[in-house]
Formats: C-alpha cells, sequence, structure tokens
C-alpha cells in the first residue's frame, strides 16, 4: 500500500489520507505517466487567479453522443527523429487531437492518455522552454475560471496555494489547480465537462520541447486522477455521455487518419466482432487484463504458467514492454537479419500471440518492428527500460543509452537487423514483476474500447489499411522516408535536442504520488 502522506511541516497541519487504496497510482511506459507527483503549498504567485463563475448556467452544455453516433475527435499522428550521430536511426510517435479549455474556449492538441489520469495544460505563466514553445492557457481571459486547493476549496491567498510537481521518467511538470470548462470535440457534437485540471507553470525542456501537442489528457481509471474530480471520462460519464465507453484507433501510415471516439465506438473501424476482456485490478487505476501466455512463432516463453502475468493496456506506449526477466530472450526470437531490406516491416519474422481470457492477440512484425533496419553496433534501445526497485523512490528512471556508429542503410560490409520495439520492464508488486505493456504495436492491429462502467476492454481486429492489406510496396525491399534519404546524403549535421533522445521509446511512469500541503 502506497499512500499519499500530508507531511509535517512547521506551523502545519498534518493529514494522512489514501487514495482509493493507496496502491500504486499509475505505473506504465506511457507518454505520460508520472513518475512521482507531490502537492505543496508555495507563496509563489505565478498563475492568475480566475474570479468565480457567475453563472455555472451559462456553461456550455454537455451533448450526449447517440447510441451509434460517438463523438470522433481525429488524431495526427507526430513522428520524432532519433539521430545517431548526425544520422536518422529510429523514430518516437505521439497522436495527439484537439480540445478546448475555458469561456470563451481556448484550444490546445492533447495526447489523450490511458496511462495517466489528469488533465494537464501549460498556464501562460510559464516561463519555460517548453511552454514558451506550445499554446498556453490564459486564466485571465476565462469566466469560468477558478484556482482551487487539492480539496477543491477556493484559493483566497495568492501566497497560499497548493502546488503539484510531477516527476515524469524523461522530464517534470510543476502545476497549479484549476476548476474549469473542458470541452471535446466542435459545433453540436461538442461535449463539455466542469472539472479540476492542472496548469502547469514549469516544464522541462526534455521531452516536452520536442513535441508539437500541447498537453495531456488522461484516460486512467478514476484511481489515476489527483480526485474523481480531476477524472475527466470519470466527469464525462457522471454528467450523462450516453455509452460510458471511449475508443481507439491508431494507424502507423501516412494514407489514414488516427481517432479516439468518446460516447461508444465507431464500427467502421472493425474487422470482426469485439472479445471483451475484464480489467484485472481495478484498484490500481490501470486499465489492465490477465494473460494467460505469451508465445512467439507458437512457442510459449514459460513466463506465465504461475498465473501472474498482467498487461497494462496503454495508448501512450511506443514500444511492447516485457518483463525484465523475460525480455533479453524475447528481443532475440523477433530478432532477424535485415538482409537488403530498407522497411524491416516487411521482414519474414516470428508472430506474437498475447493469450487473454477471451481473446488471442496476434501481432505481427509489420507491427511491433523498428521500421529501420540498424547495424549491429548502433542502438537505440534504452537498456535500463523502465524499473523500480521498493526503495528507489527518488532516483531517476532512466539512464540515457550510449550512441555509438551511426545507421548505416546504403552498401558496405556491415551486419544489419531488423529489431522489435520492446523493452524491458521491472516493476515491484504489486503491479510486478510479470508487467506487460501492451502499446502500439498491439494498438496498430487492434481497434480498443474502453468500458468504463463495466470495467472490460475490447479487442477486434481494426479496418487499418495495414490490417486489410490495401497497403502496397512496389520495391519488394520497402523505401526509406524522405527525410532519412536526405540525411544519409549528408557528411555531418549539427545536434539539437532531438537528437539527444536517449532512445526510440516514449516512458512516462508514475509509480508513488506522495502529498504535502502547508497551512498557516
Amino acid at each position: 500500500v502506497f499512500p499519499l502522506y500530508f507531511k509535517n511541516q512547521s506551523s502545519t497541519e498534518a493529514v494522512s489520507w489514501f487514495l482509493h487504496m493507496g496502491m500504486f497510482t499509475d505505473v506504465v511506459l506511457a507518454y505520460f505517466f508520472s513518475l512521482v507527483l507531490r502537492v505543496t503549498c508555495s507563496g509563489s504567485p505565478k498563475l492568475f487567479r480566475g474570479s468565480v463563475p457567475k453563472d455555472l448556467s451559462t456553461l456550455p452544455e454537455t451533448l450526449e453522443a447517440e447510441a451509434n453516433q460517438p463523438l470522433l475527435i481525429e488524431l495526427e499522428r507526430e513522428s520524432v527523429t532519433i539521430l545517431r550521430h548526425g544520422r536518422v536511426a529510429s523514430f518516437k510517435n505521439t497522436y495527439a487531437g484537439k480540445v478546448t479549455m475555458g469561456t470563451p474556449p481556448q484550444e490546445f492538441r492533447v495526447v489523450f492518455d490511458t496511462g495517466s489520469g489528469n488533465v494537464i495544460l501549460p498556464a501562460m505563466e510559464c516561463h519555460s522552454e517548453s511552454c514558451l514553445s506550445h499554446r498556453t492557457f490564459n486564466a485571465s481571459a476565462s469566466n469560468s475560471s477558478l484556482q482551487i486547493n487539492l480539496d477543491g476549496s477556493r484559493v483566497e491567498d495568492v501566497r497560499l496555494c497548493d502546488q503539484v510537481t510531477i516527476e515524469f521518467g524523461t522530464g517534470t511538470v510543476e502545476g497549479e489547480l484549476l476548476q474549469e470548462v473542458v470541452c471535446l470535440g466542435s459545433g453540436e457534437n461538442r461535449q463539455c465537462v466542469q472539472m479540476e485540471v492542472i496548469v502547469a507553470v514549469e516544464m522541462s525542456t526534455h521531452p516536452f520541447k520536442s513535441f508539437s501537442f500541447d498537453g495531456i489528457f488522461g484516460l486512467g481509471l478514476g484511481t489515476l486522477a489527483m480526485s474523481e474530480r480531476f477524472s475527466a471520462f470519470g466527469q464525462m460519464v457522471q454528467t450523462g455521455i450516453a455509452h460510458p465507453r471511449f475508443s481507439i484507433f491508431l494507424t502507423d501510415n501516412e494514407a489514414e487518419s488516427s481517432e479516439i471516439a468518446f460516447g461508444g465506438y465507431n464500427s467502421e473501424r472493425l474487422l470482426e466482432p469485439l472479445s471483451w476482456a475484464p480489467v484485472s485490478h481495478v484498484h490500481l487505476g490501470h486499465w489492465q487484463v490477465d494473460i494467460l501466455d505469451v508465445r512467439v512463432g507458437g512457442v510459449s516463453l514459460g513466463i506465465c504458467d504461475d498465473g501472474e502475468c498482467r498487461g497494462v493496456v496503454d495508448t501512450g506506449t511506443s514500444h511492447l514492454g516485457v518483463p525484465h526477466m523475460a525480455h533479453k530472450e524475447f528481443a532475440q526470437m523477433l530478432s532477424v537479419d535485415a538482409g537488403e531490406l530498407l522497411d524491416c516491416r516487411l521482414a519474414e519474422a516470428p508472430s506474437i500471440e498475447i493469450i487473454l481470457v477471451n481473446k488471442t492477440l496476434e501481432i505481427r512484425p509489420d507491427t511491433y518492428m523498428r521500421r529501420l533496419p540498424l547495424r549491429d553496433d548502433v542502438s537505440v534501445r534504452n537498456p535500463n527500460g523502465i524499473m523500480r526497485e521498493k526503495d528507489e523512490v527518488s532516483q531517476p528512471l532512466l539512464q540515457p543509452a550510449h550512441e555509438s556508429s551511426v545507421l548505416l542503410v546504403e552498401g558496405a560490409n556491415v551486419t544489419r537487423s531488423c529489431s522489435g520495439r520492446t523493452m524491458p520492464v521491472k516493476l515491484p508488486e504489486p503491479l510486478g514483476p510479470k508487467l506487460w505493456i501492451l502499446g502500439e504495436p498491439v494498438l496498430h492491429r487492434y481497434y480498443t474500447v474502453f468500458d468504463w462502467v463495466k470495467q472490460e476492454i475490447g479487442f477486434g481486429l481494426s479496418s487499418s489499411l495495414r490490417n486489410t492489406g490495401k497497403l502496397i510496396e512496389m520495391d519488394p525491399r520497402g523505401s526509406l522516408p524522405m527525410d532519412v534519404d536526405m540525411l544519409l546524403m549528408q557528411q555531418s549535421a549539427t545536434t539539437d535536442l532531438r537528437s539527444q533522445m536517449p532512445d526510440d521509446s516514449t516512458v512516462f511512469v508514475q509509480v508513488t504520488v506522495a502529498v504535502r500541503v502547508r497551512r498557516v
């Protein structure tokens, strides 16, 4: 049990509070899973304190989606290049869609992340380099903005306010708390909810500056949020959304768009009926399912024979997370010689079978392989993956991977390999030690539906162009992206922020929540 602690300070009042059983609040390889979250009271008035909403009845009305017409939001795919000595070696992706906040509405692009529970947007008062490169929220321009403390009370003294510090696996956000109106969609299909959000007053340069999205829209179960009032979808369910479900369609090619559906699912995105798996260990707050077995090329790894394997289904994870004790063998079973291939998604490699209670997920090389072949002495994988020992609460989660030789795609006497997008996961109980992370390699193949009330996840083969065989490659070796062709012809390149990214995975992990509130 990991409680939230309101720790004593001089002239302060101590309170002990457990957040829904106080278990690990969020733990996965998500883009935006926070590592450590602390709430403190700070005297620095960094954020404009808006007035109390004059008349809540004037706020945008929440509109219910029709049973067969969920609210669809297009997700824009952004690829960030990973460089090794000035050459493109790999990519990391994000998927972001538009939301608005405030009255009148201010528009932002956010990552919809099932691995975290809060809505986080940068504040106008944030002067960090990352904030200055993104849209920021102007509370003074919103009639519905009200600064609050963690308990929901209005902030009376700007020098005494609750602040949140969220430490991610690869970055940090400091923020303050607001009550605001958050809206999805536009026009007649707009759905709005009044809820509590985190507005960032400081954001670390890495990794937030590297991506174009502005913030995070957490969709984890209620216990991953600061409180139920901070859970966006939880508040949507309470205010009467037609169907308490949201659904994800992700694609890895430029020929079709990804999307998220609120209030049901888009049947046009399915090639088969949904198969439902119950959420396991709901009190931990994760969308996770029991895994009965995992096979590579039809051969069982044997790691799940004791019934202890579970998989977190995470829309914010770029890789397939594998329990650390099985990762080396697992990765070797997927690796194959690249030969003349330019696109490893065309490689002849074994399929992965993930056996769930009511469904077997078959993951093929076209979704789990890294796109680019690499020389054997080049690594874009973080060797540590995600790891957390019971007594390692304040240590950095990730260590930078070392750069070695450049990517080499054209001829020369070198050996090139195709490798899977995997990384090791080492976490203690209650989430570990046999925790799998079902990220993009799974979600690129399966349309996924999350049922908030029944607490179950539906899987169905998606109708993506790749699954339907409509992606035709003229060259059997595949092709290189245009920017890779250009960079491979360069003799040298100036290293920028993106080239300093340690690996091609996206990892933001929250494993504990600590709260400290000061009062005078």
